[in-house]
């Protein structure tokens, strides 16, 4: 596996969060899947994954409530 750095752009007034840069390890074949979703979708590449994360993070709440 490759380390893959995905580099998270400040946007947006300065009341929201910062953004940080992070990497993950992930399958060049999933990674390569993955960044054509995003160009289909016409997002950033980190915008869909944070906006994934959260829905991600959002169901378990759910399911710990």
């Amino acid at each position: 596996m490759e380390s893959i750095v995905i580099p998270m752009p400040q946007k947006g007034s300065s009341t929201q969060e910062e953004r940080i840069t992070t990497s993950i390890k992930i399958t060049p074949s999933v990674w390569k899947q993955f960044k054509k979703h995003a160009i289909d979708k016409d997002t950033e590449i980190s915008v869909l994954l944070e906006d994934m994360i959260k829905r991600e993070l959002e169901q378990a709440s759910k399911k710990r409530d």
